[in-house]
């Protein structure tokens, strides 16, 4: 996982915590004080990156039972393209192994 990966999956996190861990968030992150703005903050930087040359993955796995609200699910999606997976515990492990290998057999070569 980059930095950038990690970054942009914490900023997704801090959209959908309230209190105490988004004041720690926003400033761990030093993000913007809207919400909005980091919305298009990161929706931006995405943008950006997201070409031939660098091939972002962000995916998020959450315990089904934790309550998601489908907010969250539509925002990861329309401002991070980004997919948030809710599963059992055992299920999510599965998954993340499958997705960091997928994501590192997929990596576009690097042509000469």
């Amino acid at each position: 996982m980059s930095p950038l990966t990690a970054q942009i999956v914490l900023a997704l996190a801090y959209t959908g915590v309230k209190g105490n861990t988004a004041h720690e968030l926003a400033k761990l992150l030093s993000l913007p004080d809207k919400l909005e703005d980091t919305y298009s903050t990161y929706n931006s930087l995405i943008k950006v990156f997201q070409d031939k040359v660098l091939n972002l993955t962000t995916r998020m796995f959450m315990e089904a039972s934790s309550g998601v609200k489908e907010e969250f699910l539509k925002n990861a999606e329309k401002y991070f393209s980004s997919t948030a997976e809710l599963s059992t515990s055992q299920e999510t492990m599965k998954m993340l192994v499958y997705t960091l290998t997928l994501g590192w057999r997929s990596r576009p070569s690097k042509k000469s």
